[in-house]
């Protein structure tokens, strides 16, 4: 027969899921820099070698395809920072403490796109930290 886990087990099972979605998330936001890098080389080329009008419709297109991309990779970014919330409130729970905040507080999930922007732009986020 298998024994309960202990608190502390729980919490080594649950770190380890934390550390794995992390990676996860890091890993998405170095694609979502991919694809601006790769947009933005795109445009420029498409001007270069074609005539304006026919650059217009093709950076159109490259650029409807960039948000796209964009829009599927924040919405599994956000699917992961949803699960981070989750580990860090279990975590915290059954630490009887705040060990985990980060999520919860600054991550995906809390800030909207323009709290985000304004934090970007302003001495805000230095603050929060």
């Amino acid at each position: 027969m298998v024994e309960p886990l202990t608190n502390f087990s729980k919490v080594q099972v649950l770190l380890a899921e934390y550390a794995a979605l992390r990676a996860e998330v890091l890993s998405r936001s170095a694609q979502k820099f991919q694809v601006h890098t790769l947009t933005g080389t795109a445009v420029i080329a498409i001007f270069g070698l074609t005539g304006l009008l026919k650059a217009i419709s093709l950076t159109f297109l490259t650029l409807v395809l960039a948000a796209f991309g964009l829009r599927m990779l924040d919405l599994v970014t956000r699917r992961l920072a949803a699960r981070l919330r989750e580990i860090e409130t279990a975590v915290n729970e059954l630490a009887g403490e705040t060990l985990l905040r980060w999520e919860n507080e600054s991550g995906v999930g809390p800030l909207s796109y323009s709290e985000r922007l304004k934090d970007i732009v302003s001495i805000r986020a230095i603050n929060r930290g």
